[in-house]
């Protein structure tokens, strides 16, 4: 009779969500994680099942054992974007099971939001078992594959969620991981959702942070255009590679140098460094005699092929080393190096969420109890004092288009472009960040951050008014270990 009755319960409610969901939603999460230093017993394998890591070139085969609602072409850009992809075969040769994991910020649909991951973390996504499959151990037999290989990699935490509705998952996760919480999301008639319930969960917070919305249209045609000025250096002399305008002096160089050596506390005898952003290595080479060792990366290969490696050495006395790389997927291990640094780059990435990515990157990177620094960042503080030194600097021209641009709205603009039959401009945009709300976004990942300005004797006036820097402090694994990991941040 009990039975009945909790069936007939589940009935009654099931179909009242049908009923009301198109007016009122809520999707209920609860998020697990697991620490990959614990020792792991592996889940054995059915006889002639095996787990290994696929390949972009096996997406065809990915494809047959997973979710039939995912096309072809999104599975090559979870390949494309860098995401692994784990897959199970049976003893016919195809995937049985396929599990994807990344350490991008990933997009959770039922929240709407993006899952901020801490340096050291992975997720895993999208696990599908193919129906004749089923109730054979395989999502125990993935799992132990994926926290063997993302230990082997370096990573020191996997994070997942499972929605509630999901009793299958929700044991299978409790046997190899640990929840730490639920979170509901309530949406009404389609609307913005709201979370709930976040705040009183520990290990969990809702980061209600706008700083990096409103990047607008055109990121992609915004990047291409930093790319091809970046490739333009090619043509320009090796003095040119760190400006693409005219040639700086040594000296100026030598005092960014020292700036960086000096904000990074750098040790000649002990210090492993990583440059990102380095083009040619021009700042790299005043850099590298005040570390043992060091390493640059760069998105263009061209600006690696000239720099200087044969005349420069690192304090250990061995040569730098230099890949091309992209900032936001760094192929290195979780804290390979002792300080990192990256100097005017991020502003020239296509929105300012990727800007975050490439800061979460670099503190990835570092080893725990070392330091980052993003140097030159054009500061929004400082906005007002960037258009007063471009009012001082500026001729007539200058100061009347720097008026027109501030006080006349961009539908007025447009008309009188359009009136003049004069073609949009196709400029190079920097991207200004809200240093503090960037601040405060890291201090969630348990990083220690502040922004330090330049010195008044630097040797460059415009970045003195205009820029800034962030030096990040990655804490040590025991005190990162204290609080939350995982924050939910708006999509």
């Amino acid at each position: 009779m009990v039975g009945m009755t909790a069936s007939w319960t589940r009935f009654f409610r099931r179909g009242l969500r049908r009923i009301a969901a198109p007016l009122v939603r809520l999707d209920t999460l609860e998020f697990f994680v697991r620490d990959l230093s614990l020792p792991l017993i592996p889940a054995a394998a059915p006889d002639g099942y095996r787990a290994r890591e696929a390949t972009a070139g096996e997406v065809e085969l990915v494809r047959e054992g997973s979710d039939p609602g995912r096309p072809l072409s999104a599975l090559r850009e979870r390949f494309r974007r860098g995401d692994l992809c784990f897959v199970v075969i049976d003893p016919r040769g195809r995937v049985a099971h396929s599990r994807w994991v990344t350490s991008d910020p990933p997009h959770v649909p039922e929240l709407r939001r993006h899952l901020l991951l801490a340096p050291g973390d992975a997720y895993f996504y999208d696990g599908f078992t193919r129906p004749d499959a089923r109730r054979r151990g395989l999502d125990g037999v993935m799992r132990c594959a994926i926290f063997q290989a993302l230990r082997e990699r370096g990573f020191r935490r996997a994070v997942s969620y499972v929605r509630a509705d999901n009793p299958a998952g929700l044991r299978a996760a409790r046997r190899w991981q640990r929840s730490i919480g639920r979170v509901r999301c309530l949406r009404v008639a389609g609307g913005r959702s709201r979370v709930l319930g976040a705040a009183a969960i520990a290990p969990l917070a809702v980061a209600r942070e706008t700083a990096f919305d409103g990047d607008g249209d055109g990121r992609a045609e915004r990047a291409g255009r930093w790319l091809e000025w970046f490739q333009s250096w090619l043509e320009r002399p090796l003095e040119q590679r760190s400006s693409g305008f005219g040639v700086l002096p040594d000296e100026y160089f030598a005092a960014a140098g020292g700036f960086v050596a000096a904000a990074l506390d750098l040790d000649p005898e002990t210090d492993s460094v990583l440059d990102v952003g380095c083009d040619s290595a021009m700042l790299s080479r005043r850099v590298a005699p005040r570390c043992r060792r060091l390493t640059g990366a760069d998105l263009v290969p061209g600006l690696l092929w000239s720099a200087p490696v044969s005349t420069v050495r690192a304090g250990g006395g061995g040569r730098p080393g230099f890949l091309a790389a992209d900032a936001r997927r760094l192929p290195f291990r979780s804290g390979s190096f002792d300080k990192v640094y990256c100097v005017s780059t991020i502003h020239t990435l296509s929105s300012r969420e990727d800007g975050f990515r490439v800061v979460r990157e670099l503190a990835r990177v570092c080893a725990p109890g070392g330091r980052v620094l993003v140097g030159s960042v054009p500061d929004r503080a400082r906005r007002w004092r960037a258009r007063l030194e471009c009012w001082r600097r500026g001729g007539w021209r200058e100061r009347f288009e720097l008026a027109g641009s501030l006080l006349l709205p961009a539908a007025v603009k447009d008309a009188v472009r359009r009136l003049a039959r004069r073609a949009p401009r196709h400029r190079l945009i920097s991207l200004e960040y809200d240093l503090g709300a960037l601040r405060r976004r890291l201090e969630q990942l348990d990083l220690e951050c502040r922004v330090v300005p330049f010195p008044q004797d630097f040797w460059s006036r415009d970045f003195r008014v205009t820029r800034s820097n962030l030096l990040v402090s990655v804490p040590e694994r025991a005190e990162a270990g204290r609080s939350a990991h995982a924050a939910v941040a708006h999509a």
